[in-house]
């Protein structure tokens, strides 16, 4: 029996590290003409790729692949070789600060994250966008809303913007222009779904200090805006608001600890979220008068106050009273709000007289403060004939005013006086006749 082998010599004598040999074929030759036994043909084999010398020039583009000698029979898959990564290769690092964020699109090392989710909905106008830009050099920052854009000022990295929303869907992009010129960005959407009326100032668990004054300015959002007033409720007080293009704002006095603030539709068929708003715990007795006007809004009208320590004599002093007058752009441009602070035991009386030439219909209500709650007194016509001036008188620390009768067991008349009194208390309180002299 004869074994021939035959095996292709190297294409290439010079170089220095030839690749393993090509595998060759072995073919049986009987002597004895019985029929050549087949062996089956190898497994299909990948040679890997010669290395290149580091110190080697770069090769030239490489020449198809020499052709094996007829006399060579090779199994060589006809495929072209699987380049398998060099195994001692570091994994790529994870880039800071994209990794972690969750859904930003960023471009290099600029990124924009706006917080919460990607899809929000709400029943606020008002929407608070926040969030940061982190890494590379930011040449400029803007805001979209809607596709109207906006510079957005940062925190350092951090922004926190209110945006106004329209009703529907609110697509808002934070958009960070690097200083090469490159940009990244990041969006939410926003459903905003406007409710039927919802109060947009004071927020929840804002606090009144000792020192401020006692009231607090409610503004607030109607969906129908052809409506002309809507009801603002404090506790168990109940004011009424005007309403203009949809947006009503109202100043109500702050007098107890806490206040449960609302907003109800005028036709009594929707109600606001209710916000808590406390106060400092302040026991001295106070007041706060609302003065309201329904025509001839921002006209003047001239509120004051006397004050005698005695209530049963006429002849002791009487002192004016400090009224502390506020005014704000957020204020109700038809009211004024009038604070009376420290009120000590006595007589108060307050008047109020509309502006020259005014004819304007005034209200004006009194809420005075006391260590068991809070009262409301309003001014009330005197009684001379002069129906513009208003005015009441109020006895202090019972917080009583004088017209109410029941609160006395009798009274006295005579010529130019009048007395009222309490027993058994022995409360005593003289008046002179006549309203507003």
């Amino acid at each position: 029996m004869d074994l021939t082998v035959a095996a292709a010599a190297p294409t290439d004598a010079t170089s220095p590290e030839p690749g393993p040999p090509p595998v060759a074929s072995i073919e049986h030759h009987s002597t004895s003409g019985a029929a050549p036994v087949e062996r089956p043909e190898p497994a299909e084999l990948t040679a890997p790729a010669p290395a290149v010398p580091a110190e080697a020039p770069p090769s030239p583009p490489a020449a198809p692949a020499p052709s094996v000698p007829a006399e060579v029979t090779a199994s060589v898959s006809p495929r072209e070789p699987a380049v398998a990564p060099a195994p001692d290769a570091p994994a790529p690092a994870p880039q800071p600060h994209e990794s972690p964020l969750p859904s930003p699109f960023g471009v290099g090392r600029l990124v924009v994250r706006v917080d919460g989710s990607r899809v929000r909905t709400t029943e606020h106008s008002v929407e608070s966008i926040s969030g940061q830009v982190l890494g590379g050099r930011i040449h400029r920052v803007l805001l979209y809303l809607n596709g109207t854009p906006r510079d957005l000022v940062l925190d350092g990295e951090r922004f926190d913007v209110p945006l106004e929303l329209q009703p529907g869907v609110n697509d808002v992009r934070v958009v960070a222009r690097a200083s090469d010129g490159a940009e990244t960005e990041d969006r939410v959407t926003v459903q905003y779904n406007a409710t039927a009326i919802r109060l947009t100032s004071p927020r929840e668990g804002e606090t009144i200090a000792a020192g401020d004054p006692p009231f607090v300015v409610v503004e607030g959002e109607v969906r129908d805006t052809t409506a002309t007033a809507a009801w603002v409720l404090v506790n168990d007080l109940r004011v009424l608001a005007a309403v203009r293009q949809g947006r009503f704002r109202r100043a109500v006095p702050m007098l107890e600890p806490v206040a449960r603030v609302r907003a109800q539709t005028q036709g009594d068929d929707a109600m606001s979220e209710t916000v808590t708003v406390r106060t400092a715990a302040v026991t001295t007795p106070a007041a706060v008068i609302v003065v309201d006007r329904s025509n001839e809004p921002g006209s003047d009208a001239d509120v004051s106050g006397t004050w005698r320590s005695r209530a049963e004599r006429l002849d002791v002093p009487t002192h004016p009273v400090a009224l502390r007058r506020f005014s704000s752009a957020r204020q109700e441009p038809e009211s004024e709000i009038v604070y009376v602070p420290h009120m000590k035991p006595g007589v108060y009386r307050f008047v109020l007289r509309p502006s020259a030439g005014g004819h304007e219909t005034t209200r004006a209500t009194v809420y005075l403060r006391l260590p068991d709650g809070v009262t409301r007194h309003p001014l009330r016509p005197s009684g001379d004939g002069r129906s513009t001036v208003l005015q009441t008188r109020m006895l202090l620390p019972h917080g009583v005013t004088w017209d109410q009768d029941d609160w006395f067991t009798g009274r006295s008349e005579g010529p130019e006086t009048i007395t009222k009194f309490r027993l058994p208390e022995g409360v005593t309180w003289t008046e002179r006749r006549g309203g507003a002299r």
